[in-house]
């Protein structure tokens, strides 16, 4: 098993910049919200670039990378429900 530092030089080395905001988000983290583009583009028929304009709009990438512990051993129909379901409360909130 890896001692904690051990751990924390191999996030860091598999880092790569975020553009919202954050400083770093793991490689983990980052396949997750690719993952999750590339889901949602297929149940919408839309292109991947413009899911990307979508989630950076909405905060869904933010929101992916915040609740990737609970999200990323869900299966795909959850993931996409609870995408669409924060995506609705950002909708939401703007109109308010």
């Amino acid at each position: 098993m890896m001692g904690d530092t051990t751990l924390k030089n191999h996030r860091m080395r598999y880092s790569v910049a975020y553009p919202t905001g954050r400083e770093r988000i793991g490689k983990e983290e980052l396949l997750f919200v690719s993952f999750c583009i590339e889901m949602y583009a297929r149940r919408h028929g839309m292109g991947g670039g413009d899911v990307l304009r979508l989630f950076d709009e909405k905060g869904v990438c933010d929101f992916l990378v915040d609740c990737y512990d609970p999200l990323h051993s869900q299966g795909r129909e959850y993931i996409l429900d609870e995408i669409e379901l924060f995506m609705k409360g950002a909708s939401n909130n703007a109109n308010a």
